[in-house]
């Protein structure tokens, strides 16, 4: 199975600068992130490979020689003043390479002798921004996907202009600073969190599915901890047979 995945931003205050910021956080998961102090090549977020202090989170592995697309999701101004700098270290941790991109959507190939990265948000003269994720899957699961998320941080929406004509539900664990989205084929494909509020009040993912349905078939997948009776609860709601 292919996975795409999502970074959302870290909480951890070593891993973001922030000195002199003011970060608000929303229930959708975006941030909005502020600091008149940033100057032009600052990193304010990093994610990283744990190396051997340990460090998280622990990002994906990436095959050496694969060709990958990174797409960051924000609204900035003005054009071009976010950017995003990839790293590769070899085993003996010395860097490979050290690129620097003056953009949110990064195609990249992962150089020989890489073990770990490290992925960092770059203020290129910015001081003010809305941060959503970073997207990364491999260059043919990414190629011309949109997503967008609900106000409600509920859920993710992946649409495929090229794809089949057909819709699907995923119920995904709960929402972590990296998160693994098993990739389908469908035209439309939402993921929920199965967060504890969506387990103790189940009725805005009941909505929504029976809202889905009425637009054609809807096919239901589980793919997180302890997901799968609510999966096969709603596929009952919705006349599903369990299809993927």
């Amino acid at each position: 199975m292919s996975l795409i995945y999502q970074f959302s931003w870290q909480r951890n205050g070593g891993l973001a600068w922030g000195h002199g910021a003011e970060i608000d956080y929303s229930p959708d998961g975006s941030v909005h992130y502020r600091n008149p102090r940033t100057g032009p090549g600052q990193a304010v977020s990093t994610w990283e490979t744990a190396n051997h202090i340990g460090r998280g989170p622990f990002l994906p592995f990436l095959r050496v020689g694969g060709d990958y697309i990174l797409r960051g999701d924000a609204d900035y101004q003005p054009s071009g003043s976010l950017g995003i700098a990839l790293t590769f270290y070899d085993r003996s941790d010395a860097v490979i390479t050290n690129d620097l991109y003056q953009d949110l959507e990064v195609a990249f190939t992962v150089p020989t002798g890489t073990v770990r990265y490290k992925v960092e948000l770059i203020s290129l003269n910015n001081n003010e921004f809305t941060f959503r994720s970073l997207m990364l899957g491999t260059a043919a699961d990414m190629a011309g996907v949109t997503v967008q998320s609900d106000l409600q941080g509920n859920r993710l929406q992946v649409d495929r202009p090229d794809a089949q004509s057909s819709q699907v539900l995923v119920l995904v664990a709960s929402r972590e600073t990296v998160n693994a989205l098993p990739v389908t084929r469908a035209a439309t494909t939402f993921y929920w969190w199965t967060d504890n509020a969506t387990r103790a009040n189940q009725q805005d993912l009941m909505d929504f599915a029976e809202q889905r349905a009425e637009q054609g078939l809807l096919h239901v997948q589980a793919a997180g901890p302890d997901t799968a009776p609510l999966a096969e609860l709603l596929r009952s709601r919705v006349n599903e047979d369990g299809g993927k």
